[in-house]
């Protein structure tokens, strides 16, 4: 295959920052501006990425990790989750150097010209001309199905290395060099610090799939699929130190099933959605409201559309194939749109497997579609090229690209100014440092009126969900919120929540909770609650209400909020949901409920006199000054998770978990220093792991040299 020299490398490179600066000027000019297109919940850009990167820009700011989150669900391990991607390189350096805003913006625009220039390599290896090459990065990295899907930003940055995994495997095979062995490497670690754990799974099964269908089956083809595996095996252990944190996570929270997401959310690509190659709005539209939502997959997870210009030389490259790599990635893109299909494939049980019964959407395969789509075109578009020997062809096929590209960008997403981000919103002046609660048919509300009007345009969105705090907002604003937007979430806060039963009067438009709703409420110390409907029961009494021009907002008070730092000479034991469920029915709860009982003895003579003073109060340590008149459980409404440790006067104790999700401790009567601290202990076990794979892999590569040789 002939190659490109190095200067017209240079060109084409340069040729697409320019390209990529032309199609995203609105972020820069006339002012900086960033995405607030809206979804369901407001979105997750602005309720839940930006709130973690002014996180992550926090902590790195101070040389510190961002461990846990005080102020999303009363307790989350944000860097378990891994979206807010600490130790990806890009997202550090941004948050080193920048404010948050400027960080996420920066941290989109080099992922995007990272995958790019991979991709463009990636071509060019294909022997695809300099133009066609050009025409690649731009095609995949701006198609309809990645744009759309800019508002789940993290989701995506995993795919800028999908290129160069693939590319310098390639090398490897064919050169024979051990030096592209570790660069594949290095790059399956970089993806996997991007840390958002499907696109991972969906890339690395990509690259699994096309080499066992391309390698030749001779004698090295044990050999080079065992090195497939083994350099998936080294990426993810010298990630050590996000994996098992990851892990851990995993093993608590709502991705630890025995049965498959897939079969529970229905985000299944469809025959149907086919049509969506010809015309992305043949359903209907978003911002008009006229899309049909639960009738196939939302229209974000569901488009193969790849521009008219993309899908006329498509058609010229499938038409035009001859080598074994290229039938291989026809191949694989048969697989990945069978998979695609989720419940409607004939491999459905696929989704049944171990870690693909954990991912809930079915559609998120389309990027490998896509992607070979892509290819397929730009390999139609150097067909065309070298046949008629006229660049021409190839500078007006980019042109019309850009052109393309152009317009659905500014059709589909809303540019909001970025200083006006987040400004201070009606309700948090009125919560202070309080905890708050946000009934979920307030969100409903707002996700309602996007089925049925579309966003048209507008910013309602933003500021319904800026003014009702939504999501992990909270973080914006220091503030502590019991909801949560994520994708893990914990299995007992999920079922905490789930407890928490509205009833909604449709004819009253107004809203009461029964008994056991109001006992979650006052044992998770939950001191405000804002809503679009007004509440019925008396506990809850109104401080604020707003009218605005499509919506209203009430803030109500809890009267009878056990507040945070709560204490109880009194408890019950719930060994199981059905038991903590039926406790909750009592009328008036005075009493800690735990899960085991080790016979502790209260006197029951005489009422709690307890004073406290908070010292700190921070995500991953909180610190008080207590003093008893007798013997009591102190329970901080704070979720309990591994890695939380506390000590009494610098002394360890027992952290037991109370109230189903909370921290709790025996605290002997008199005055005590208490410290709730974490220490995340399979962070410090997976560096651990992550530096003697690093030494290990000095003698790996002796080892493989000689093996491979």
């Amino acid at each position: 295959m002939k190659k490109i020299n190095r200067f017209k490398i240079l060109i084409g490179l340069v040729l697409i920052l320019l390209i990529d600066i032309f199609l995203l000027r609105n972020l820069f000019y006339p002012e900086k501006k960033l995405f607030v297109t809206p979804e369901f919940y407001g979105g997750d850009f602005f309720t839940v990425e930006l709130p973690l990167q002014k996180i992550n820009c926090q902590y790195t700011k101070k040389n510190q990790i961002p461990f846990w989150s005080k102020d999303i669900s009363f307790g989350y391990p944000v860097f378990a989750e891994g979206q807010i991607g600490f130790f990806n390189p890009i997202n550090f350096l941004t948050c080193k150097f920048f404010d948050y805003k400027e960080a996420f913006k920066l941290q989109f625009l080099l992922h995007l010209y990272l995958g790019q220039i991979g991709a463009f390599f990636l071509a060019n290896y294909f022997g695809l001309t300099l133009l066609s090459s050009v025409f690649f990065s731009l095609l995949f990295y701006f198609s309809p199905f990645l744009i759309m899907n800019w508002m789940h930003t993290t989701m995506i940055y995993p795919f800028s290395y999908l290129p160069w995994i693939f590319y310098f495997f390639l090398l490897f095979i064919n050169k024979k060099k051990l030096v592209f062995y570790y660069f594949y490497i290095l790059s399956i670690f970089l993806q996997f610090l991007c840390a958002h754990s499907q696109s991972f799974f969906i890339s690395g099964v990509f690259i699994l799939i096309i080499f066992l269908i391309y390698l030749k089956r001779d004698k090295t083809y044990f050999r080079l699929i065992f090195l497939l595996f083994f350099g998936y095996l080294i990426a993810i252990l010298l990630g050590g130190f996000q994996f098992f944190p990851l892990l851990e996570l995993t093993e608590v929270s709502n991705r630890k099933v025995n049965y498959s997401m897939a079969a529970v959310y229905d985000q299944n690509f469809t025959l149907k959605n086919l049509l969506t190659v010809i015309y992305p709005k043949i359903f209907g539209w978003i911002n008009n409201g006229s899309y049909q939502f639960f009738k196939g997959p939302d229209p974000w997870e569901g488009i193969l559309f790849i521009y008219y210009s993309g899908l006329f030389f498509l058609l010229v490259g499938l038409i035009n194939y001859k080598n074994k790599l290229i039938k291989a990635v026809i191949l694989s893109l048969f697989i990945f749109f069978l998979l695609a299909l989720g419940k409607n494939s004939p491999i459905y049980l696929v989704h049944y497997l171990p870690f693909f019964s954990s991912f809930r959407f079915p559609t998120r395969y389309l990027f490998i579609v896509i992607f070979l789509l892509s290819l397929f075109s730009a390999y139609g578009l150097s067909f065309f090229i070298k046949k008629l020997k006229k660049n021409l062809i190839g500078i007006l096929a980019i042109i019309v690209l850009i052109l393309e590209v152009n317009k659905f960008i500014n059709d589909f997403h809303i540019f909001y100014p970025q200083k006006k981000l987040y400004e201070k919103s009606f309700s948090s002046d009125f919560i202070n440092k309080g905890r708050y609660f946000i009934p979920y048919s307030t969100v409903n509300y707002l996700d309602q009126i996007y089925i049925k009007k579309g966003y048209q345009k507008k910013d309602f969105y933003y500021q319904y969900a800026n003014n009702f705090l939504l999501g992990n907002i909270s973080a914006i604003y220091n503030l502590q919120s019991f909801n949560n937007k994520f994708g893990p979430q914990l299995r007992r806060y999920l079922y905490y929540y789930g407890m928490i039963n509205e009833n909604f009067d449709k004819k009253k438009k107004n809203i009461s909770f029964d008994e056991i709703s109001l006992n979650l409420i006052n044992l998770a110390g939950i001191d405000h609650i804002l809503t679009v409907y007004p509440i019925k029961n008396s506990q809850f009494s109104l401080v604020a209400k707003k009218y605005f021009k499509d919506y209203q907002i009430f803030i109500y008070k809890n009267t009878k909020s056990f507040q945070r730092v709560q204490f109880f000479d009194n408890y019950q034991v719930a060994e199981t949901f059905f038991d903590f469920k039926k406790i909750l029915e009592n009328k008036n709860i005075n009493f800690v409920i735990l899960e085991k009982d080790d016979r502790w003895q209260f006197k029951q003579n005489e009422k709690i006199e307890a004073k406290y003073q908070i010292i700190r109060d921070e995500d991953n340590i909180f610190e008080m000054r207590t003093k008893t008149n007798k013997d009591v459980f102190l329970v901080l409404a704070d979720n309990y998770y591994s890695g939380w440790k506390v000590y009494i006067d610098s002394r360890p104790k027992k952290l037991y978990q109370a109230n189903l999700l909370y921290r709790s401790v025996y605290l002997p009567k008199g005055e005590h220093s208490i410290i709730f601290k974490y220490q995340p202990e399979s962070f410090y076990f997976g560096l651990k792991v992550s530096l003697a794979v690093f030494f290990l892999s000095f003698i790996i590569y002796n080892s493989l040299r000689g093996w491979f040789s």
